[in-house]
Order: C-alpha cells, then sequence, then structure tokens
C-alpha cells in the first residue's frame, strides 16, 4: 500500500472520530464568528462576560449589526453597531428534557426563545447614533435621562424580526417586504418600567423592563430551507418531532426582559452600551402555561450576568 495513504489513513480516522463529537450547528458557529472578523478592540472598546449562566453558549458570538439594523428598519435607523450575544446551548439546564435540541429551541427549557447581549453603539462625528440615541442630540449623552427610550426598544424588535425573519429561509412565496408588513410586536404598554440601575464599578445605567407579544423563532421545517450558515441555524440548529409536539411553528409568545443603557467616553470616540436579556411566556400543547421570566431564576441569572460584564475603553483597562 502506499506510504502516503498509510499515513492519511490515520488522520482521516481521526477526523471522523471527532466528528462523531462536534455538532454540525458548532461547526458553523464557529465559521460564522472567524468570518464575521468583528473585534470591539479595534474600536477601542473592552468587553468581557465575567460570567455566562449554564445552558447558554459560553463563548458569545460578536457580529455586524449596522446592515441588518439599516435592512430592518427599513432604512430608518442607519447607525454603526456590533452585536454581542449567547443563546441557548445543547448543555441542558436543569429542567430541559429535550436532548439532542438546543436550549433556545426547547420548550421544556428555561432559555426557550430567549438571550443575553450587548449591543455597541458607536458615536459617530456625523451624528447619526445621537439623534437615534438621544431625546436631544445637542445635550450631553452620558445623561441616562436623555436617553430615547422608545429607541432603546426599537433595537429588541429590529433584533427579534431579523431571528425571525431567518426561520422563514428558503419559504415559497415568502418575502422581505411580507414579512415585514405582518409581522407582530407590540409592547404591552402597562408592562413598561423605568428606573437606574448601577454596575458593580458605580455606573449608572438606565434600565427599562417591558413585554412585548410576537411570536417564536420555532421555525417549520417542512416548509423552510434555512442555510447552514446564513440563518440562526448556524447557532442554534433545527427544532425537532419532540418539540413540534409541544408547540407549533412561530407560536405566539410573551417576550419579558430589560434593556439597560449607558454612555462610555473613551479618548478615540464614545459608544452606547446597551444590555438586553429576555424570558418568555406561551401555553404549550398540552395547555400548560409557561413563564420562564416569572417562574425561573432565569431573571436573576441575566441580572448576575450583567454585574459580572465588564465594559469600557479597551485603552483604560
Amino acid at each position: 500500500m502506499n506510504r502516503k495513504l498509510l499515513v492519511l489513513i490515520p488522520c482521516l480516522l481521526a477526523v471522523a472520530a471527532a466528528a462523531l463529537f462536534i455538532r454540525l450547528s458548532d461547526v458553523t458557529s464557529l465559521i460564522v464568528r472567524v468570518a464575521a472578523g468583528v473585534d470591539p478592540a479595534e474600536k477601542s472598546i473592552a468587553l468581557e462576560y465575567g460570567y455566562i449562566a449554564p445552558g447558554l453558549r459560553q463563548k458569545p458570538y460578536i457580529l455586524p449589526f449596522s446592515h441588518s439594523i439599516k435592512k430592518f428598519s427599513r432604512d430608518a435607523v442607519n447607525i454603526d453597531v456590533i452585536n454581542t450575544y449567547t443563546v441557548g446551548s445543547y448543555d441542558k439546564d436543569p429542567g430541559s428534557r429535550m436532548r439532542g435540541v438546543s436550549n433556545f429551541l426547547d420548550p421544556t427549557s428555561k432559555f426557550k426563545d430567549s438571550w443575553f447581549g450587548v449591543y455597541l453603539v458607536m458615536d459617530d462625528t456625523r451624528g447619526r447614533a445621537r439623534r437615534f440615541m438621544l431625546n436631544d442630540p445637542e445635550l450631553p449623552p452620558d445623561d441616562i435621562y436623555n436617553l430615547n427610550t422608545e429607541s432603546l426598544l426599537e433595537l429588541t424588535r429590529l433584533d427579534q424580526a431579523v431571528v425571525v425573519h431567518t426561520s422563514h429561509q428558503g419559504q415559497d412565496g415568502y418575502d422581505f417586504d411580507s414579512f415585514m408588513d405582518s409581522f407582530p410586536f407590540k409592547k404591552i404598554e402597562e408592562s413598561e418600567h423605568h428606573e437606574a440601575a448601577f454596575d458593580r464599578a458605580g455606573g449608572t445605567w438606565l434600565k427599562i423592563t417591558a413585554s412585548f407579544t410576537t411570536v417564536s423563532a420555532v421555525t417549520d421545517i417542512s416548509r423552510t430551507k434555512m442555510n447552514y450558515l446564513s440563518s440562526i441555524r448556524a447557532f442554534v440548529g433545527l427544532p425537532s418531532r419532540e418539540v413540534y409536539s409541544l408547540v407549533d411553528p412561530w407560536h405566539r409568545t410573551v417576550l419579558s426582559g430589560s434593556t439597560l443603557a449607558r454612555y462610555f467616553s473613551c479618548p478615540r470616540g464614545g459608544f452606547w452600551a446597551v444590555v438586553y436579556y429576555n424570558g418568555t411566556a406561551f401555553t404549550d400543547k398540552n395547555g400548560r402555561q409557561i413563564d420562564t421570566w416569572n417562574n425561573t431564576d432565569i431573571r436573576n441569572e441575566f441580572e448576575k450576568m450583567f454585574i459580572r460584564l465588564e465594559i469600557g475603553c479597551a485603552q483604560q483597562r
């Protein structure tokens, strides 16, 4: 037998053996992270997730988000923004029962349809970000009471639209304009609450808590063809029959969560950090009412993640 082939065969067997222990979504998510090539440090921003709750991906995604924000706002929002976040992984949290399905899609997981993220909005010289982020762009950007609360909540709507839209990828007769015209996302007015919050360094943040009626990102695999790299399939995989036994694709849900925002002034330019995290409420096919925001420890875990965040100017750390 050819000596080169003798050397190659063990290597191929090793690769094949390793593949048995690596999920396809893990491979594709790694490719997406590498291909994105986004590093907040290049914008003189230091960001570190000091704690990530068990059941969430332990390596946050860091992706460019300016194009998505512009597209899904139909050109109304044109800002320079990086999106960093983590979602439910395949490492099951206590209480979740569906093996082989990510917690983001698992109706028995407290992390279903939930995420924890930090948007980094750059303070540009043209003033686009100030016009979006502030009530009065002429006033100081670090005044939390000058923050435009509707704009902060709009980031949540746009992000959810991006996520749900990719779950329709490859669906016959489904185009972008039709999706945006029909995408449901409505704030429950009485749920909105504003307060000041503090990080462990004593920094002051505006905190908004609110709930929204919308739809889940659970796709219908019989009707869609989600790409391995350009859809949320890269991050959370696909639902299984077991998932469909408890919930329908794109079922109605309520997102309840908190948005926290503050401005950081840095020598090479400032930025706003906008933290968002949420739980969900829905009724499964057995008639069971699920409310992860109020009936699990998810809120405490996310608040712990916020407190352990390290955000600031890269030169100052």
